[in-house]
């Protein structure tokens, strides 16, 4: 029963061991600035590493200020957040807080002004780059656990305007 008790414990333990954070810092710009990308794009996994440290250009759709129900692990010292999402996705929604399903931006508190006036639903053009961040299994190696799309990407605006509607 000790043996079984002990197994337990262990198992217990390693599902919650968590995982950790770890920051792609790669400054070295792979597109050139100014360069139009699909919001979509810029914020998918597989994508989202080509974008550190650019400078691109992307329509997104406001969703709302704050992070809402998620925890994001970026250092917001100075910087204001909000969600957006690409221009005409639908409303899915987190299950289990009810909220619309967006990506994080964040921006400098010295240029958010607009944030605070914008309604959701409203395009934006935002200029910037990502900031990836490849979560890695406290788990020790022996429990085989895949955590390759385990990402935090955020866009990291450094402008934005209210898109004019065409």
């Amino acid at each position: 029963m000790r043996k079984l008790l002990a197994v337990c414990m262990c198992v217990l333990m390693a599902g919650c061991a968590g995982y950790s954070p770890v920051v792609n810092t790669s400054t070295t710009p792979k597109v050139p600035a100014g360069t139009e990308v699909p919001f979509a794009k810029v914020m998918d996994p597989t994508f989202a590493s080509d974008y550190i440290g650019s400078d691109v250009s992307t329509i997104a759709e406001f969703v709302a200020n704050g992070t809402g129900a998620w925890l994001l692990n970026y250092p917001m010292t100075g910087k204001v957040v909000f969600r957006c999402r690409p221009v005409g996705a639908t409303d899915e929604k987190n299950p289990l807080s009810g909220e619309v399903k967006a990506d994080f931006v964040v921006l400098p508190k010295d240029k958010s002004d607009l944030v605070f006036a914008l309604k959701p639903g409203d395009q934006i053009r935002l200029r910037g780059g990502t900031s990836v961040s490849q979560w890695r299994s406290n788990v020790p190696s022996f429990v085989r656990m895949s955590t390759d799309n385990l990402k935090e990407i955020v866009f990291e605006a450094t402008a934005i305007e209210k898109n004019q509607a065409k």
